[in-house]
């Protein structure tokens, strides 16, 4: 796994916990738009939707609480290894990209670089430098599946 894969799982990682959260909302929105439908129409037996979407919900938040964990202690992995580089630019670059993550525009302006300059040429350096700091056996995180 390269110094960049190594790193894009923080950002793919928060993609996931998003979507998740946003699956858990609509679990809980199915079970109170059901619950707001039978109390309009009294009807009786349909309670068992209310309770499906709601256990789905309640399975679906404990994945979530273990994949935060893990994402926690990833991100915390990551944050000393970059914090560890001799160079504070591209430790600040990368801290910016992965750990914040800032888009290239608010990375360049955090460093006070142009945008393209930072993109182009000091990510790919600081990458290396990164590469050289991080022996290729200890990039990975358990919490990513990779096929």
């Amino acid at each position: 796994m390269t110094a960049k894969e190594y790193l894009e799982q923080l950002p793919d990682m928060r993609i996931r916990i998003n979507a998740i959260r946003r699956k858990i909302a609509e679990c809980k929105d199915r079970a109170s738009d059901t619950s707001a439908k039978l109390s309009d129409q009294r009807v009786s037996g349909g309670c068992g939707k209310i309770e499906g979407n709601v256990g789905e919900a309640v399975d679906i938040e404990a994945g979530l609480k273990e994949l935060l964990k893990e994402f926690e202690k990833f991100e915390l992995r990551a944050s000393r290894e970059i914090c560890s580089m001799p160079n504070s630019l591209y430790s600040g670059l990368l801290f910016e990209k992965y750990i914040n993550g800032l888009s290239w525009e608010q990375v360049a302006e955090a460093i006070d670089k142009d945008i393209d300059y930072t993109r182009k040429v000091l990510h790919s350096k600081a990458l290396s430098e990164f590469d050289t700091i991080i022996p290729e056996k200890t990039r990975f995180c358990p919490c990513i599946t990779h096929p």
